[in-house]
């Protein structure tokens, strides 16, 4: 591995093809961390954390992290099973946990586990309508279980992998009754708090903190002029907050992530479950691979608990499958990564561990676009940086971002009326717009859209 000044060379390198990565994406603001041998060696803060007043990003400007929460999560519950909090243990049936666990499928009913809510290997239904178009929670969380027991399971239990936010929220749910306390208080108290996460929580930060990334969406006809957007309502008081919640900046993901590869490193040496001075167990137990993400693949790309798993040089491209992604970390010796993206309406997130180098690449920014991801793009380029990728083997990022949206941009409109052609009920004639009105409910009845 290069020495910490040629990493912090090549990672200065990339600011201007980062620059023009958040041009095309539209991206506002990013910030950027990255940790080498446990030790933090490169910051960069880039754009605005609010375009309209022309503020800039900070390391404690709080940005949400969406799916970047997922980890959290299941360190909570690894804290739980090493302390035998609750009785928990990682093959806990659900049922047993949560008596309220009624699924109509028999055997998510009878045999789902902590492991499976985790893993995104239940085959259970992923529905994504629980998200307003004004980025409000439209299933209360006192009706979370019922809309979550009313889940079809439409693909083999434990067969293969499927992303699927719900494994999460009832994730939140069992941790909520294991540490008889709400899951979200139970990640401040054991994890954020220990860690000195000042500026970490699972709200949006309160309208007295100025230092806040406003979330913007980039418009196809105003590429240049992305839209402000009211932010996510999302919450540890709500409905998939276990999911995605978390909001906070680099300089204290920075300190979380220092103790995943610290906590890694002694518990992988030392056959420990528990690492002194860190609030972090299980780690082991957290990066281990659940279910193969990618069968085709000669090299893994698996998901473990919280956390994606890939063993370079391979594609990033399975937590929301994508086509045609190039290998990552070619031309270097090969490298565990353990990598997570996160995504909600003005914002996108990207983090990945070198647990061997102790090395970590973390981006949190401030803008959605409809055909791209820059930040996940971003900490790939960083990344490769980061491993020390030579000129000939390393990813042109610019031209493939330019080439996504180029595509996506032009062919999204057909996509969907191709699909929707493609789905339509035969033989069914159109009635007058009149003869729909009235209230839908879903299955679960925890769901009607207002008229």
């Amino acid at each position: 591995m290069s020495s910490t000044q040629a990493i912090q060379s090549r990672l200065r390198a990339l600011r201007s093809n980062l620059e023009e990565l958040m041009k095309i994406g539209s991206t506002p603001g990013t910030a950027i961390a990255v940790i080498h041998n446990g030790e933090l060696i490169y910051q960069e803060n880039l754009g605005y954390r609010d375009l309209d007043n022309k503020l800039p990003v900070t390391a404690e400007t709080i940005f949400p992290c969406a799916s970047l929460t997922k980890a959290v999560v299941a360190a909570g519950l690894g804290i739980c099973v090493d302390e035998e909090i609750g009785d928990l243990k990682w093959d806990s049936k659900v049922h047993d946990v949560l008596p309220e666990w009624t699924s109509a499928d028999e055997i998510l009913r009878k045999e789902m586990t902590v492991t499976d809510c985790l893993s995104h290997r239940a085959g259970m239904e992923a529905p994504d309508h629980w998200l307003g178009t004004n980025n409000n929670i439209l299933i209360p969380q006192e009706k979370s279980l019922e809309f979550l027991n009313a889940l079809q399971r439409p693909f083999p239990f434990r067969a293969s992998y499927g992303y699927n936010n719900c494994g999460y929220e009832i994730a939140g749910h069992i941790l909520t009754k294991a540490a008889s306390q709400r899951w979200d208080t139970f990640l401040k108290t054991r994890i954020f708090d220990p860690l000195n996460m000042t500026r970490t929580s699972t709200h949006a930060a309160p309208p007295s903190d100025p230092n806040f990334a406003t979330g913007y969406w980039a418009l196809d006809a105003y590429p240049n002029n992305p839209a402000r957007i009211v932010p996510i309502t999302c919450s540890g008081e709500t409905f998939m907050g276990a999911a995605g919640a978390m909001h906070s900046c680099t300089a204290d993901l920075v300190k979380l992530y220092t103790a995943f590869l610290d906590s890694a490193a002694d518990q992988y040496a030392n056959s420990y479950t528990s690492t002194s001075g860190s609030p972090l167990k299980q780690v082991p137990t957290l990066f281990c691979p659940q279910v193969n993400m990618n069968p085709t693949l000669l090299r893994e790309q698996s998901y473990a608990l919280g956390w994606a798993r890939l063993q370079t040089p391979g594609p990033m491209d399975q937590l929301r499958p994508q086509k045609n992604r190039p290998d990552v970390g070619k031309g270097v010796p090969s490298e565990l990564v353990l990598y997570h993206q996160g995504s909600f309406p003005g914002a996108l997130a990207f983090v990945a561990l070198v647990p061997r180098l102790k090395g970590c690449v973390l981006v949190l920014t401030n803008g959605l676009s409809m055909s791209v991801n820059p930040a996940d793009l971003m900490g790939q380029a960083l990344l490769e940086g980061y491993l020390g990728v030579g000129e000939g083997d390393k990813n042109d990022y610019v031209e493939l971002v330019r080439r996504e949206k180029e595509e996506k941009d032009g062919s999204w409109f057909e996509d969907i009326k191709t699909w929707l052609d493609e789905n339509r009920t035969g033989g069914d004639c159109p009635r007058e717009l009149e003869d729909y009105v009235g209230d839908y409910w879903d299955e679960a009845k925890t769901l009607m859209p207002e008229r």
